[in-house]
């Protein structure tokens, strides 16, 4: 058996039991322990790459919340959109009922404006037609007309009054009366007659607010027919126009006043007595409302 001068160990010489010891490395070559480090490297992943997951989560979750603050203030937002135009639709159909009721009103103070004004002219009508009476009454009740009394001032506005009443009347002679039936037979078969007549004078004649007969019933004698208008102008259109019934028997005159009645009766007894005495270019005719003999152009036979 060999020693080791000086006590050493031989370079190559490896004992038993015991792990073999590294050399010492080489230029440009890898130790094992520094593999083994790169190994452990590679395997964890880095700080950063953990902290870039947490906040992307984070900002997703922001994301969420700010859409569904948006969403729900959007939400808030067309609601109360909706309400502003509904309160804007409701104001401006108020706006058109407003508008609607003022020019109904509008219409309705024109409409009233020219009922006054025709009011006012039918006041000056009446005036002028009452100082005509007047004139009339004056001329009838003067001292050329014996027959007739004069009226005192009491009598004169009585005679005005009853003149007012009785111009927007007609009195009709020749309707035959029903012997038989009640009482509403009666008047529908002398409302039917009425208006037969009168639509043959005028297209459309207005409706009578009342049709009665005068006197007593007798069944040997026709009553005659009295017919009342709302208005006087009727009344005259009717008397200008009368000569176009075509039914002979009856006969339309004015509903006259007994003043007028006994004036009109001396009248005629004056023409009559004018004619006998060989005045026969002479009528009777009414002038400004009032019943005067005039001389005609052709002599009466």
């Amino acid at each position: 058996m060999s020693h080791n001068v000086g006590g050493q160990r031989s370079p190559g010489k490896i004992v038993a039991g015991s792990a073999p010891q590294p050399g010492p490395a080489k230029e440009g070559e890898v130790t094992t322990a520094e593999l083994s480090g790169k190994r452990n490297k590679r395997k964890q992943p880095p700080e950063r790459d953990c902290n870039c997951t947490h906040e992307l989560s984070g900002f997703r979750s922001e994301m969420k919340q700010m859409l569904k603050e948006f969403t729900t203030n959007k939400e808030k937002f067309m609601t109360s959109m909706r309400e502003d135009i509904s309160q804007i639709k409701n104001q401006i159909g108020n706006i058109q009922v407003t508008t609607e009721h003022l020019s109904k009103e509008n219409e309705k103070i024109s409409s009233e404006i020219s009922s006054l004004k025709q009011h006012i002219s039918n006041t000056d009508d009446k005036i002028k037609s009452l100082q005509t009476d007047i004139n009339v009454l004056k001329s009838e009740s003067s001292a050329d007309n014996p027959n007739t009394r004069p009226l005192d001032e009491e009598g004169l506005i009585k005679e005005i009054r009853e003149r007012a009443y009785r111009e927007k009347n007609i009195i009709i002679y020749g309707i035959s009366e029903l012997a038989d039936g009640n009482i509403q037979e009666k008047q529908q078969h002398d409302n039917n007659e009425v208006h037969n007549i009168t639509q043959l004078i005028i297209e459309n004649s207005p409706v009578p607010q009342q049709i009665f007969r005068l006197g007593k019933f007798n069944p040997n004698k026709t009553r005659p027919v009295k017919v009342c208008y709302d208005s006087a102008q009727t009344v005259k259109q009717i008397l200008r126009n009368k000569n176009k019934i075509e039914n002979k028997e009856a006969k339309i005159y004015a509903d006259l006043t007994p003043t007028q009645q006994n004036n009109l009766k001396a009248l005629r007894q004056e023409l009559r007595t004018r004619q006998e005495n060989g005045e026969n270019n002479i009528t009777i005719k009414y002038v400004d409302g009032c019943p005067k003999i005039i001389t005609t152009n052709t002599p009466k036979n």
